[in-house]
């Protein structure tokens, strides 16, 4: 099962627009401020080769990180570090990164024995939450945010009905102990659909959101302030942006475009961050916002020819 891996301040109305004024944290001096409430990274392409986290500061972008396939920005809560996934070339890994905001102090935080990815911070800061893949099976890993004290959540056995299950995207719900996550059964040669559940890593205990297994969801994030999460599934003609409470009532779909994911909440609930094409696949992504129930969509930033997509607010 794969999905497509493919700042900024928010502001009520405004549409930035960054075409040619990128600028490379590595190679010249800038005074990056503290980031704050409304700021966000992601992930954006350029003219030097593949993928790299960038932020949106000051009319700019600044690409904070310059490997050749960076991927999976997350925030610390306090925003004052920033987790991605990088691709290690020397050990044909991917890898888990940890940086200051300012794209200085960069170390990996997992092995290269190990292909690690989707890193998420708790939200008291303290445990990070990852898909770790060995023999070609995922496994959600807890670990803190150095890395150390390894915990397994998942194992391959113990979803009912599937043989063998394989494990990803995970995201910690607003408890502090629940872990939202896909899942799908590891059968080689096939179309393997994605499901969604939540688990409590205290109890053990798993809900199953089999309403919308019909709708191959993917990207699922829990509201931190109402009972609902929002998600991406199927739809024509290309994937959206859907919203559920967690009792699996009331499922509104809020994105109408060509193609829309990767969404994330901001802080109070009240509006999702979003990434879409409107017209085709050419096109590349676009960040967007819009009110959590669909109203009020408006482009955010977008940079002709290269994509900005993967928002983490």
């Amino acid at each position: 099962m794969k999905f497509s891996i493919l700042l900024l301040l928010v502001v009520a109305v405004v549409v930035v627009v960054c075409d040619s004024n990128i600028k490379n944290v590595d190679s010249i001096s800038i005074d990056i401020p503290p980031p704050n409430d409304s700021t966000v990274v992601f992930i954006t392409s350029d003219d030097t080769f593949g993928f790299h986290v960038a932020a949106y500061y000051s009319h700019s972008i600044i690409n904070l990180t310059s490997g050749i396939f960076d991927t999976d920005v997350c925030w610390t809560p306090d925003k004052k570090n920033i987790f991605y996934t990088s691709f290690n070339r020397e050990h044909n890994f991917f890898q888990i990164w940890k940086m200051k905001y300012d794209g200085s102090d960069k170390q990996p935080v997992t092995p290269t024995n190990i292909s690690c990815t989707s890193p998420q911070v708790s939200p008291n800061g303290e445990f990070l939450v990852f898909t770790a893949k060995n023999d070609n099976i995922s496994q959600i890993i807890i670990t803190d945010t150095l890395g150390n004290n390894w915990h397994q959540l998942t194992n391959s056995k113990m979803i009912p009905g599937i043989r063998s299950a394989s494990f990803y995207l995970p995201s910690w719900a607003p408890d502090g102990v629940s872990v939202i996550f896909n899942y799908y059964d590891n059968i080689p040669d096939q179309y393997n659909p994605p499901h969604v559940a939540m688990m409590n890593i205290l109890s053990n205990e798993i809900t199953f959101f089999t309403k919308i297994d019909t709708m191959y969801p993917h990207h699922a994030r829990i509201s931190p302030k109402f009972n609902e999460l929002i998600f991406v599934g199927n739809a024509i003609p290309g994937d959206q942006i859907y919203r559920i409470n967690i009792d699996q009532t009331n499922l509104v779909k809020l994105s109408d475009s060509f193609i829309a994911g990767f969404p994330d909440w901001s802080s109070d609930g009240e509006r999702i961050i979003f990434v879409q094409k409107m017209n085709s696949i050419e096109e590349p992504d676009a960040i967007w916002v819009m009110n959590r129930d669909g109203s009020e969509k408006r482009k955010l930033i977008s940079r002709e020819g290269y994509l900005c997509s993967m928002p983490d607010w």
